[in-house]
């Protein structure tokens, strides 16, 4: 697919005027095709658990090493800090699990899906990191 669309974008920009925006674009998409990383897609929340009394999304985030897990945390609590709404993290040796809901309506509401949106993503992102830093 990324090569379809390189091909399609470079046969735009190659009949269009050159200009500052598509020499941006060229380098983009050469950048994009000569990269060693796939693009990943955003991670859906379907491995979170919706669980009752009161309703709340759960998930247990695990990792292999302790710093991994530390600039976890500390990237949910300045995410948490940012938006003005805080999830229940309980770490556990090499776990944390989040639970997110709304307090006041004792539900699951947006604010908390965006949360747990955002979690996956810290996460990945973690891990990922983590991973470069192991290749060096």
């Amino acid at each position: 697919m990324v090569k379809s669309l390189n091909r399609i974008m470079r046969n735009y920009l190659d009949d269009s005027a050159e200009s500052d925006v598509h020499s941006l674009l060229k380098e983009s998409l050469f950048s994009i095709s000569t990269s060693k990383k796939p693009i990943q897609p955003a991670r859906p929340r379907d491995d979170w658990e919706l669980e009752r009394d009161p309703r709340r999304l759960v998930k247990e985030f695990s990792f292999s090493d302790s710093n991994a897990l530390v600039n976890f945390v500390n990237e949910l609590l300045e995410y948490q800090e940012e938006v003005g709404h805080h999830a229940k993290l309980i770490v556990e040796k090499d776990k944390v699990t989040v639970e997110a809901y709304t307090h006041g309506v004792d539900d699951v509401t947006e604010l908390d899906s965006e949360y747990a949106r955002t979690s996956d993503e810290i996460y990945y992102d973690v891990q990922s990191y983590e991973n470069e830093e192991d290749e060096e």
